[in-house]
């Protein structure tokens, strides 16, 4: 009698062990409290954008959530892909082949899409621009590290003369690749690239805009992560995020 109850026991025991083996179907997940989907982000800024137009100032900082260079910084302050995916360097460190990202999508400010997307001819367009000195760009001479750029700009100081392109380090080899040509090694060129003339330009839409190219957030486009979808100098500014940023974004 003994011997029965000690085996049914060690019976019980067992079937115990074995449903306290047996993984338990996860509980669902329940969601957060208080997640809005459409979150919405209150930041003062201690100074205003005082130009939109990207090509005129010498720093590009004010412009990063809106436009998007070849490279940019890590939170370790370190050069990393952006709208290029990536990059050679010839031997002598003279020349730079950039591979642009594709589906890069041109935006206006209330979030539709314009032309074509981002190519390598759009950093063409920006360095013409700003080395064309009827244009006034504070950043100009920052481009002389290119070949011929100094010469073409001196070109379009002088009446009668046309410019000639040919000559700069500055091509668009095909849609997506950009090639650059420098007049010395420069160890710290990638940083260069964050400079408002790593910005991309849309060539027609910057002559259809002429002279209000830039006169604010709604006479740009946009390839950056947000829009400025509303905007009063000295008061605020509203940024959306922009629709089609999330499709391409590796930066």
């Amino acid at each position: 009698m003994k011997k029965s109850i000690a085996m049914l026991l060690a019976a019980f025991m067992l079937m115990a062990m074995v449903a306290g083996c047996t993984p338990k179907e996860p509980e669902p997940a329940k969601p957060a409290a208080n997640v809005n989907e459409n979150q919405v982000v209150k930041l003062l800024y201690s100074s205003e954008i005082s130009e939109w137009n990207p090509l005129l100032p010498s720093a590009a900082g004010n412009y990063a959530n809106y436009l998007d260079t070849l490279v940019e910084y890590d939170n370790y302050g370190m050069c990393q892909p952006c709208l290029a995916e990536s990059w050679t360097k010839s031997e002598d460190g003279l020349t730079w082949t950039f591979n642009i990202r594709k589906g890069v999508k041109w935006m206006t400010w209330d979030g539709k899409e314009y032309g074509e997307d981002v190519t390598a001819h759009d950093w063409v367009t920006t360095a013409k621009w700003i080395l064309d000195s009827s244009n006034a760009a504070r950043s100009a001479d920052l481009m002389f590290v290119f070949v011929g750029a100094e010469a073409y700009y001196d070109e379009t100081t002088r009446e009668g003369v046309t410019p000639d392109w040919s000559k700069v380090g500055i091509k668009a080899v095909d849609d997506y690749t950009l090639e650059f040509t420098l007049t010395k090694p420069l160890p710290y060129f990638l940083s260069m690239l964050t400079y408002n003339w790593g910005y991309p330009t849309n060539a027609k839409y910057l002559a259809e805009q002429g002279e209000n190219f830039g006169m604010d957030p709604k006479h740009i486009l946009y390839c950056g992560a947000f829009l400025c979808s509303e905007y009063e100098p000295e008061s605020m500014r509203i940024d959306t995020p922009n629709p089609t940023f999330g499709s391409h974004a590796q930066c």
